[in-house]
């Protein structure tokens, strides 16, 4: 640096404007906060009226969000549809046609996506009145689209599990069907109930090749809605 005379003299060194001794109010002392026991009874009142506040507070939102995403899952699925004297209910946009013969069913088409590979998967409802105190098995045994092979080379069942529906305990089961004139299987995910006055349902949700993670769920959805008719 030069002097007014162009003399190069020394910078003055710089000095810092703050020392740590200044902070020294903004370092946490936890030894100096208060206890809990050393506060007034009512601002102990006040700190517990908040805590349970955000607890419920916490609670109610859970609770919002959890009748938000019902509320949503259940606008995806149709009117009750009657089917014998159970109650059903579509996924939206599925078209269905109602047959009758020796027992009642309901065949429904998912909408067509462009880009699906393989045919839509279709749900099929079975309703068929048996002798009272039939079991679930009877109705699998009875019923050809349950137990039949017909042009069907394998029919091989896994992953049975019992499953309430319409309040009566089922069993919910996955088949697969290797058809003698197409290379790719045929996957069904069955659901089964019989009422002790010998009402039977089954709901079919059939799938062509490759099965989905989604296409099970989409099955106990639809069983999560079966009622009996009012």
């Amino acid at each position: 640096m030069k002097d007014g005379g162009g003399v190069d003299r020394p910078a003055a060194p710089r000095t810092n404007r703050f020392h740590p001794s200044t902070l020294s109010h903004l370092v946490y002392n936890s030894a100096a906060m208060a206890k809990w026991w050393e506060y007034p009874v009512w601002r102990r009142n006040v700190l517990i009226a908040i805590t349970w506040s955000l607890f419920a507070g916490s609670l109610a939102l859970a609770a919002a969000v959890s009748a938000h995403q019902h509320g949503k899952l259940e606008s995806g699925f149709s009117a009750p549809v009657p089917c014998g004297p159970f109650a059903v209910r579509l996924p939206v946009g599925w078209s269905g046609t109602l047959r009758t013969g020796g027992s009642l069913r309901i065949d429904a088409v998912e909408p067509v996506q462009i880009k699906r590979l393989t045919r839509p998967r279709r749900l099929v409802f079975l309703q068929r009145a048996l002798t009272p105190g039939a079991t679930v098995e009877d109705f699998i045994s009875q019923e050809p689209a349950l137990s039949g092979r017909v042009i069907m080379q394998t029919d091989t069942v896994d992953d049975a599990e019992a499953y309430t529906i319409a309040g009566y305990e089922g069993v919910s089961y996955i088949r697969m069907l290797s058809a003698i004139y197409a290379n790719n299987p045929v996957f069904e995910y069955v659901g089964v109930v019989v009422t002790p006055e010998g009402q039977a349902l089954a709901v079919k949700l059939i799938c062509d090749g490759k099965p989905s993670e989604a296409d099970r769920p989409l099955l106990h959805s639809v069983l999560d809605r079966v009622a009996m008719k009012q």
